[in-house]
């Protein structure tokens, strides 16, 4: 959908109160209306957007494009509307069109249509795509479906017939999939990564490689034939693993154990299942494996999840440094939110990151694309709650302090007392908002307390893959798909 909230961009008075008016009513309706004003208000820019979005969300693309084309007529001369155009265009396959209006206009694109422009290009011309890329973070900087264009072209131009796609529902999937992404180029077989959903379509790979489910009915549907992996994005539960795991052809797990118990659990196959290890945790494995596991003694990395009701963020509030360490300002606090608190929590992060500039020891990472192992190393211990990082950390053996949330988590949906994400919980220290401070300091001073625990539950979650080769092992089962 195409900005389908774009009253800031609306220049006829009566756009604001026909917002206000259907306020509550369904796509429909809504669409009805929008027509309605935009034949009346043909100058208003913004109503064309908004009619178009609802157009897209009842799911009628051919309306899309053709209203799409019918907004270019009204405006010709206008770089934004031939960048939007182009963009409604390619969402709907109406490729060639789409490439040959940018084309036509490449001089005057503002960095959007000249994004679409390049993606539509990798389909065409590989040189001439990585050009527009590379002329893309020359002038705009860090821009990512730019840096993953450069790799795009690279990579495709190795090899013929379809390429193994890898696809971004989120940015910081990335720091997921890339392990894999690199093992795959290795082989020397065509394959891109994407946020796109569109370029999905377009360059309709065998196999599609994703950290997240939503959607995919409607890419089986686009590419018929389609596999999919999941890596997963976290190696918890929260009542929500064995849906993905159901939208899914594979699911990449950590352990013969963590495949068993999806089976037994979830009325799934054997055979759904890859033994692999979490490629997220490659290059924290492969450090540790060579001996990298210096710790500063007095850093705590505090790592909340994001689903209310089960956050530790969000309980804790602007208050969580205090609550961590007390009157102890000699502890370091290392905040890493959560990726989805951009969205769901962006007042609180900013309060944590005007702390990181006024109160000694306090830094915040929220690089969604941030080393978490380089994180998990740096700290002496972790609080969190139940969020998958945190049963990440158990790999280190280092302690681990789990806020209690369990009194609001109850009434939320991704409450799974028997996951393993609450599991987890005997093989932490467990503290309330009053009494963390004096637990954190004394899982600090006695960091082998609950050791046995620990271990335990790393037999369990990781087994034997701690090598980080995760991201190996799960090529060569992409490349095991294409050869068979």
């Amino acid at each position: 959908m195409h900005n389908s909230d774009a009253s800031g961009n609306s220049s006829s008075p009566s756009t604001a109160t026909l917002l206000s008016a259907i306020r509550g009513a369904d796509s429909q309706i809504s669409e009805s209306l929008w027509r309605k004003h935009v034949a009346r208000n043909r100058s208003d820019v913004g109503a064309w957007r908004i009619l178009i979005g609802y157009i897209e969300q009842n799911e009628n693309a051919r309306e899309a494009v053709r209203i799409a084309e019918a907004m270019l007529a009204e405006f010709p001369s206008s770089p934004d509307v031939t960048s939007f155009v182009g963009a409604v265009l390619a969402t709907h396959a109406a490729f060639d069109r789409a490439h040959a209006l940018l084309r036509l206009n490449e001089m005057s694109l503002d960095l959007p249509g000249l994004l679409t422009l390049a993606q539509l290009t990798l389909m065409k011309d590989h040189d001439r795509a990585r050009g527009l890329f590379e002329k893309i973070v020359a002038t705009h900087g860090d821009v990512l479906e730019a840096h993953l264009g450069i790799a795009n072209a690279e990579t495709l131009e190795r090899g013929q017939g379809a390429p193994v796609g890898f696809f971004l529902f989120s940015d910081w999937h990335r720091s997921i999939q890339q392990s894999v992404f690199n093992a795959y180029r290795t082989r020397r077989l065509p394959a891109f990564m994407t946020t796109t959903p569109w370029l999905v379509r377009a360059l309709a790979p065998n196999v599609l490689v994703v950290s997240d489910t939503p959607g995919l009915s409607k890419i089986r549907w686009q590419i018929p034939g389609i596999r999919i992996v999941h890596t997963r994005h976290g190696i918890g539960d929260k009542n929500y693993g064995y849906f993905a795991a159901g939208a899914a052809d594979f699911v990449c797990v950590t352990s013969e154990a963590v495949a068993e118990e999806y089976v037994r659990s979830g009325l799934f196959e054997r055979e759904r299942f890859w033994v692999t290890g979490f490629p997220q945790l490659d290059s924290f494995f492969a450090r540790t494996k060579a001996g990298h596991k210096q710790r500063e003694p007095k850093t705590v990395l505090f790592a909340p999840t994001f689903n209310e009701g089960l956050s530790a963020g969000l309980k804790l509030g602007a208050d969580a440094i205090a609550c961590i360490r007390g009157q102890d300002s000699s502890i370091r606090v290392i905040i890493r939110p959560h990726p989805h608190m951009r969205v769901t929590a962006p007042a609180l992060l900013n309060q944590w990151r005007a702390q990181s500039l006024l109160m000694p020891n306090v830094e915040i990472n929220d690089d969604p694309n941030a080393d978490l192992g380089a994180l998990m190393l740096r700290s002496a211990a972790m609080v969190s709650d139940v969020s998958s990082i945190a049963l990440s950390y158990v790999a280190l053996d280092r302690p681990l302090v789990c806020v209690d949330v369990e009194g609001e988590a109850r009434a939320s949906p991704n409450y799974a007392p028997e996951a393993v994400e609450w599991r987890m919980l005997k093989a932490a220290h467990r503290a309330t908002r009053e009494t963390l401070a004096g637990v954190v300091a004394a899982a600090l001073a006695d960091p082998k307390g609950m050791s046995a625990e620990r271990r335990e539950l790393r037999a369990h979650l990781f087994g034997e893959l701690t090598d980080g080769r995760a991201g190996e092992r799960i090529a060569k089962r992409i490349a095991g798909l294409i050869d068979a």
